[in-house]
């Protein structure tokens, strides 16, 4: 009897390593996220800042490949964005009443077209915009709070999504599917929806993937 229970949970665990994660990659790929900086390094998803005083931050996407380049089930980094679709849930303090977080100005790049109902953005670039460093930035964010609560932001899936269950955004270069370039479905960098990307005076509340090198996810997929 021991030796059977033992082989059945060998199989249970062994099994359980090879069941892959429903509906994302398991390399940490295709993943928004807020950041302080434009390369989307983990240490910047937290942030202490003074109530009133306007801090700047940035939903960057990394680590982007498209697994089905001209539909024909291709893995090739993307390195040209033609727009992107996502919830952003802006928060409520967390912890303590009465505070609040006030974004002052959002801003897309030049040209770029939104036509999502918030808390949904539904942006579309003019032109392509280039992936640098393995990082795109695809809004920046400016606002401050009121106090020295802790803020925790969340992104979302919108109610009209591209890819079922995940956020969006589209390879410029992919010569099929969509005006603006093939659908990719991404996900938050926490690896959760229900776990927050972003936080402001909550030390270490968030952690983030690790964006590989540029170098690193092109080698991937040779």
């Amino acid at each position: 009897m021991r030796k059977m229970l033992t082989t059945i949970c060998f199989i249970l665990c062994f099994g359980s390593l090879l069941v892959p994660d429903i509906g994302r990659a398991q390399t940490g790929d295709n993943e928004f996220g807020f950041y302080t900086n434009q390369g989307g390094r983990p240490p910047s998803v937290n942030i202490e800042v003074d109530p009133l005083v306007p801090f700047t931050f940035y939903l960057v996407l990394t680590n982007s490949v498209n697994h089905d380049f001209n539909g024909e089930g291709i893995s090739r980094p993307v390195t040209h964005v033609g727009g992107w679709q996502a919830k952003i849930l802006f928060p409520e303090p967390t912890g303590q009443a009465g505070g609040q977080f006030y974004p002052l100005a959002i801003s897309m790049r030049a040209g770029a077209t939104d036509i999502g109902i918030k808390p949904d953005y539904d942006v579309r670039f003019a032109g392509p915009g280039p992936v640098i460093g393995n990082a795109v930035t695809l809004m920046t964010v400016q606002g401050f709070v009121v106090d020295s609560a802790p803020y925790e932001f969340y992104l979302g899936v919108t109610d009209f999504p591209e890819n079922p269950g995940a956020m969006s955004y589209s390879d410029a270069l992919d010569p099929i599917d969509t005006w603006h370039g093939r659908s990719v479905p991404a996900y938050p960098s926490s690896g959760s929806f229900d776990a927050p990307v972003f936080s402001v005076n909550s030390p270490g509340s968030v952690v983030a993937t690790e964006n590989e090198s540029w170098g690193a996810v092109k080698a991937l997929y040779r």
